[in-house]
């Protein structure tokens, strides 16, 4: 029987409309930059870092693996012939690695996260702009993800290998401060460099069974890591937004203690710290501290699509690790160029 009140039509066009309703955009958030190997793409680096030591005999530790991860090549490919004691140059270590991973990618190829669509979809549907970011060149990029180019923003790709860990760099490009842009990576290093410098954060470890990265998020204080995209959610993207707002992404710093008098008696000690250094995630945060600079700042401008995906600084001259990608890295260089041998080891 057909039912035709106009109760029933009002209550039909409210349900309809909260079905359809966009989500309300988040409030302070303005950028969401995205990691790309490891996050939006599968980890194909901690592996070959592993079987890069090992096979020469030496241990991979959570020392080794801070010291290369994340880090421009040079530094990178540095760390690893000092490890190994193969006395080779940057450029021969960069082409021993990369040969490497090639070896490796045979066997287990670079995919797209399974939830990584549907996490830019997400992003985008609450009003922010996302870009992604990593050490490979633009061409990692849109080999991978070229298809998907369409819900990014701005120069879609930024390659950081010349200015790790690159958040200064990101904001500037998007006119934000640093405040206004969350970053979500897999490495416990950019993470640190996070917290200096009290920006939004959530980490996403590798699964790599020999990592150490879950651990060292953790120590650092980092308050949201989930282990799949998917669980980047509506509620945890809104829960990061109110603690970017009032400042409490990140456990507050201590105040310093005032320096005693000249000729005066310094005072016991009375009570403790009033704030841990670290919280666990489930706990709520400190006092609201006051925010990172919010407003649009001078500096970097995003690059084109036909550079290296971002022009970073100005009035520097040449940058040295560029200048380096783009002689080659030595003669070794060339046995990864499938692989993207122009580009950072670290990810």
């Amino acid at each position: 029987m057909a039912v035709s009140s106009p109760f029933f039509s009002v209550f039909s066009l409210f349900v309809c409309d909260r079905e359809t309703r966009m989500p309300a955009p988040l409030g302070t958030l303005r950028l969401v930059a995205v990691n790309i190997d490891g996050v939006l793409l599968n980890d194909t680096f901690s592996p070959v870092i592993h079987r890069f030591v090992t096979v020469r005999g030496v241990a991979y530790t959570r020392e080794l693996e801070r010291a290369v991860l994340s880090q421009p090549r040079r530094v990178a490919a540095r760390v690893l012939a000092e490890a190994t004691g193969s006395g080779a140059g940057v450029g021969e270590t960069v082409g021993a690695y990369f040969a490497l991973r090639e070896q490796y990618l045979r066997e287990h190829p670079v995919r797209v996260d399974a939830g990584a669509q549907a996490l830019l979809g997400r992003l985008r549907g609450l009003g922010v702009q996302v870009v992604c970011y990593g050490g490979l060149e633009e061409s990692h990029f849109e080999a991978h993800l070229g298809s998907l180019r369409g819900l990014f923003s701005g120069p879609g790709y930024v390659c950081t290998d010349g200015f790790r860990p690159g958040i200064g760099e990101i904001a500037r490009c998007f006119g934000l401060g640093r405040g206004q842009v969350l970053f979500i990576d897999d490495a416990a290093r950019f993470a640190e460099h996070a917290r200096e410098q009290r920006v939004p954060f959530i980490g996403h470890p590798s699964p790599f069974r020999h990592g150490f990265q879950r651990r060292a998020m953790r120590e650092i204080g980092v308050r949201h890591v989930v282990d799949r995209l998917d669980g980047i959610d509506e509620r945890l993207l809104r829960t990061v937004d109110g603690e970017a707002a009032r400042d409490m992404v990140w456990p507050a710093r201590p105040e310093p203690r005032p320096r005693p008098r000249s000729g005066s008696r310094p005072q016991p000690e009375s009570q403790p710290e009033s704030q841990p250094e670290s919280q666990p995630e489930s706990q709520p945060g400190p006092e609201p501290q006051p925010g990172p600079q919010s407003g649009p700042q001078s500096g970097p401008q995003c690059g084109s699509r036909s550079g290296p995906g971002f022009v970073p600084g100005s009035g520097r001259g040449p940058d040295p690790v560029r200048a380096f990608v783009d002689a080659g890295a030595g003669a070794g260089a060339g046995a990864g160029a499938g692989a993207g041998v122009g580009e950072g080891v670290g990810v």
